[in-house]
């Protein structure tokens, strides 16, 4: 090989693979160089071949006319399961016939089925991307593209606040007296709230700092290996090592978070008088989502990680179809088996209240089979009502804090706004958008299973998979937040289309009266900042939905 004018490293050199390369007559070759891989790691013996500089390359039609090992070896590793490698000395092979046709042939005995995947041509290439070039900063593209975020949503805030601070509420609402009076306990609820978030804010991005520079996930990854060993397993039982990591840092992160919660909680919300949670009801509440997560998350996370191995290439059609079969059976199962253990739901009492909701249910033709009042008091003094079920199978529930609230003729207009969710096929078109959200979310995770520099970026040895979907999570981030922002604003529209539909039922002055009541009594924001709520908000600020309440009169 002419002209070799560069140090070299060769790394990341696969199994069975055998690069020669052979004792030169110029004068700059010292020796023969041979680089083998004995070991059965999943990235192989790092090996370096240095120091081959030319002493002597005076001669310019050498230069002219040869390509040097740096050009050969571009990517800087002949990791032979990333095609990119073995399509580039095929390149150059065809284009510089005479300068290597003394080379020796490299001999490539793929023994793993991963070799055959890489083999096919990489997705992204087609984009032009590069995901697999070695050096690819996939950890400083986090950091920054999440301090970016942090530090645009802190701006938010900020906009957020001087709204909060502001004295008076909206021109539109100004004559509304409910308004008047309460106005400014929903500020400074606002503004605790918004302080709050000022600092829950600041420690989380630190938090998500720290776990990414100081590689506190390998460090967690490796202490659950540890503890497998010592358990009297071997590290190859993959599967039992993630839910073991799973189970490590829920908790680590949990308890971490633990102020913060109890301070929003026994603090902010105990001030403006929503909290009705006592301690012992706050740690039974933890214990049993801990035992949920255990029984059900656990188990679930197995199955999903041992689909992605059984399932070889196309495992993100599977895992969808798996996902999709899960979340029929968790809605399913949650108002029977899991939302018991945390509230006491019963059926609505005979009277006018049930007799009306289940005329205009019938009168809409929504297959009502159950109608359940739900003790939300128990917990918080927030309201709320909502339908859900599959098929003919539908039940509405209804907030006891919502019937304190309200009268029975605005709870049938709130009651009406929700059943226009279900008429208008709301729910059905969310659904379908987050499915094809899913199954393009996994379809490109499987264009990163195997990238071994997203791995390496993070501080990995080797390659879980549970690992590589929590990487893959942080550079997929990007496209989550505008995927969150559109849904946001097709939210919104949802909502402006079942007041609408709740207004033709005829109930358009009780659904304008009830959401005053409903935000007064919450103290929800009146006063909102344009940029901050279409970024934050799923649902219109009040002066918007009641401006459009007015508009169709």
């Amino acid at each position: 090989i002419d002209g070799i004018d560069t140090q070299t490293i060769i790394d990341e050199v696969d199994e069975d693979i055998h690069l020669l390369i052979p004792t030169h007559h110029q004068k700059g070759i010292h020796e023969t160089l041979q680089v083998e891989n004995d070991n059965d790691d999943d990235f192989g013996t790092k090996r370096y071949v240095e120091n081959y500089e030319s002493d002597d390359l005076t001669d310019s039609s050498t230069l002219e006319n040869s390509v040097s090992l740096k050009e050969i070896t571009q990517i800087q590793s002949l990791s032979f399961g990333d095609i990119g490698s073995v399509s580039h000395i095929d390149h150059l092979l065809s284009v510089y016939p005479e300068h290597y046709q003394n080379l020796p042939t490299i001999n490539v005995t793929p023994s793993s089925p991963q070799f055959q995947e890489n083999k096919k041509e990489f997705a992204m290439d087609i984009l032009g991307l590069d995901l697999k070039a070695p050096g690819t900063p996939y950890k400083e593209f986090v950091l920054a593209f999440s301090w970016a975020v942090y530090i645009f949503e802190q701006y938010l805030g900020v906009r957020q606040y001087r709204k909060l601070r502001e004295p008076n509420p909206p021109k539109s609402l100004q004559d509304i007296e409910e308004i008047r009076e309460k106005f400014h306990k929903t500020q400074e609820y606002g503004l605790d709230k918004a302080k709050f978030g000022f600092v829950s804010g600041l420690f989380g991005q630190v938090q998500s700092t720290w776990i990414i520079v100081w590689d506190v996930l390998p460090w967690l990854w490796n202490l659950s290996g540890e503890w497998l060993t010592y358990a009297g397993y071997g590290t190859d039982y993959e599967i039992t090592q993630s839910l073991i990591f799973t189970v490590t840092i829920t908790t680590m992160l949990y308890f971490i978070s633990l102020p913060l919660s109890l301070y929003y909680t026994f603090v902010i919300e105990e001030r403006h008088g929503f909290n009705k949670m006592t301690l012992g009801l706050f740690v039974m509440d933890t214990v049993k989502g801990f035992l949920i997560t255990g029984v059900i998350g656990l188990p679930i996370i197995a199955l999903g990680l041992q689909i992605i191995k059984w399932s070889g290439d196309n495992f993100y059609f599977y895992v969808w179809v798996f996902m999709i079969i899960f979340n029929f059976i968790l809605l399913t199962i949650y108002p029977t088996l899991i939302q018991p253990l945390f509230n006491k739901v019963t059926p609505l009492p005979e009277g006018e209240l049930r007799e009306q909701i289940e005329a205009l249910a019938a009168r809409i033709k929504f297959p009502l089979k159950k109608l359940h009042v739900i003790d939300g008091s128990k917990r918080s003094g927030h309201s709320n009502a909502y339908f859900y079920g599959f098929f003919k199978n539908k039940q509405i529930v209804i907030y006891d804090t919502l019937i304190e609230q309200a009268n029975n003729e605005e709870i049938l207009a709130v009651v009406g706004h929700e059943l226009g969710h279900w008429s208008l096929n709301h729910s059905v078109k969310v659904l379908t958008i987050y499915q094809i959200h899913n199954l393009f979310l996994f379809f490109v995770f499987s264009q990163f299973i195997s990238n071994t520099v997203l791995y390496r970026s993070f501080g990995f040895e080797t390659q879980p998979t549970l690992i590589g979907f929590i990487l893959f999570q942080f550079i997929y981030a990007p496209i989550e937040n505008v995927v969150a922002f559109l849904m946001n604003i097709l939210s919104r529209k949802h909502e402006f289309e079942a007041d609408a539909f709740a207004k033709k039922l005829g109930y358009g002055k009780q659904l304008r009266t009830g959401l005053i009541k409903i935000q007064i009594k919450n103290l929800g924001n009146i006063n909102n900042d344009a940029w901050y709520s279409a970024y934050h908000f799923s649902h219109p600020p009040l002066p918007e939905r009641l401006n459009a309440l007015e508009k169709m009169d």
